[in-house]
């Protein structure tokens, strides 16, 4: 019985030790449980900071993993803006050597830059001109005292001058006797045409409300009406057909009213409008207005319906 109890001694006490080391083995799974948790709250802040800094939202891994992905190109970017730096600042180092610095230089930008340059460019060239006409002006002032003294030059001067304007005078006298020769010629050159000429000169005008006038080509022996428009003579035969109808009307009246002593005779129309398309029997109408309008009377006669339906409607106004 006693080496029972002491193997159950025994036993208590293996059953003890092992309790204990469980017991030591358990508190230190719950350290490192407590120390796992706490790495894990220590890894989600990180994560959390990490996509806050990238502007992303939190869980977003696939837009994490696109930039993870480009962080080799973002490496290269990284140097090649190093070297650009260093370029950079031997550059600025080799510019601030040169002669002619000045700090706006390096704030400035490209397009500045370059217009300044072309201003600078600009001011040489001028400076250049300068340059040159300061030489030429020398060799002027020494070729002056070869030719002779500047009391020379300017008595040569002084001469020339007045030629100069007696030349300028006698074109002037010329220039006035052209003008007035042709101003005699065009005050001269109808005297002598009969009245019924001038009259029916002014009757042309009234008719087609000065466009033209009636004018006699005495070389030619030949009346020809004048394009106030054109600024150019016309035969008659060139006119247009309205044209020759009120030519003809200031004609025919010109030719009464000289034969009228006193009372005046009207004038009788016969189916005028007859033939005559649009801008014909327009002119017509216009002339015989006009003629009416300076006391005539007019007498129209006519069987058609349309030439009434013409006058009615010229004279309303349509």
């Amino acid at each position: 019985d006693a080496s029972e109890a002491q193997e159950a001694a025994a036993t208590l006490e293996t059953a003890r030790t092992e309790f204990q080391e469980a017991t030591r083995d358990l508190e230190n799974g719950k350290e490192k449980k407590a120390g796992a948790i706490e790495d894990r709250g220590d890894l989600q802040a990180e994560i959390r900071e990490l996509y806050e800094r990238l502007g992303l939202e939190e869980g977003a891994e696939e837009e994490l993993r696109d930039l993870a992905g480009q962080h080799e190109s973002y490496e290269e970017a990284v140097g090649d803006k190093q070297e650009a730096d260093a370029e950079l600042s031997a550059a600025l180092k080799q510019l601030r050597r040169q002669e002619g610095h000045a700090e706006w230089m390096e704030e400035a930008t490209e397009e500045t830059l370059e217009q300044r340059l072309e201003a600078a460019q600009e001011e040489a060239e001028k400076e250049e001109e300068y340059v040159q006409e300061i030489e030429s002006i020398k060799h002027e002032i020494q070729d002056a005292r070869e030719e002779g003294t500047l009391e020379e030059l300017q008595a040569r001067y002084r001469e020339r001058r007045d030629e100069l304007a007696e030349e300028r005078d006698r074109d002037y006298e010329k220039a006035v006797g052209s003008v007035l020769a042709k101003l005699v010629q065009e005050e001269t050159r109808d005297q002598g045409l009969p009245p019924v000429f001038h009259r029916a000169r002014e009757l042309l005008a009234e008719i087609t409300d000065h466009r033209y006038r009636l004018t006699l080509d005495r070389e030619n022996a030949a009346f020809r009406a004048f394009d106030h428009v054109y600024e150019k003579p016309f035969d008659l035969d060139e006119l247009s057909s309205g044209t020759q109808v009120q030519l003809v009307l200031a004609v025919r009246i010109a030719f009464l009213e000289t034969q009228e002593q006193g009372c005046r005779a009207p004038l009788v129309l016969d189916e005028t409008l007859a033939n005559s398309d649009e801008n014909r029997a327009r002119a017509i109408i216009d002339a015989v207005k006009t003629i009416c309008e300076d006391g005539r009377q007019v007498l129209y006669l006519t069987a058609q319906p349309d030439e009434v339906q013409k006058w009615r409607a010229r004279l309303d106004g349509e």
